[in-house]
């Protein structure tokens, strides 16, 4: 027989997104990641990318420069461990060209339940398929809905 879901049930369920594991990378190193994660946190992300590549030009990166599937690993431990990157581009930048070429990268990728890892692609994919819709519904450029993007986040 099941019960009534009330707020507090949901706010418990919801306590697991903010458990953290600790992974062994080395006898000498360890990190913590989080291994649920939350559709609010995957969203933010999904976000912050869109504009990664954007931020990074103004600054003067050369984004083409970067493999985008190690961007999207890098950016889930960016999102999803304890390391403290910086979320300014020019440091998030240099930050992965240290992590991508660490014996570490694959090991904490790897450390992730394959669950969460795929929460997080579908929601990329419904989210891109959702931006093509936009820009062919509304006549729009990639960098017209980037700025706009980018205009939420002063606005918020």
């Amino acid at each position: 027989m099941s019960k009534k879901l009330t707020l507090n049930d949901i706010k418990n369920e919801n306590k697991v997104f903010s458990q953290k594991k600790k992974i062994e990378l080395s006898d000498d190193y360890h990190v913590f990641i989080y291994p649920h994660f939350s559709p609010t946190k995957i969203a933010e992300l999904i976000k912050e990318m869109v504009t990664d590549k954007i931020r990074a030009e103004d600054a003067g990166i050369n984004f083409n420069e970067i493999h985008m599937a190690d961007w999207v690993l890098y950016n889930i431990i960016y999102k999803f461990t304890d390391l403290g990157i910086p979320s300014e581009i020019k440091k998030k930048v240099q930050a992965f060209a240290y992590l991508v070429d660490s014996q570490y990268f694959g090991t904490i990728i790897e450390s992730f339940p394959q669950e969460s890892i795929k929460k997080f692609t579908d929601s990329f994919a419904k989210f891109k398929e959702n931006f093509d819709l936009v820009m062919k519904s509304q006549d729009m450029s990639v960098e017209e809905i980037v700025g706009l993007l980018k205009e939420d986040e002063v606005v918020n």
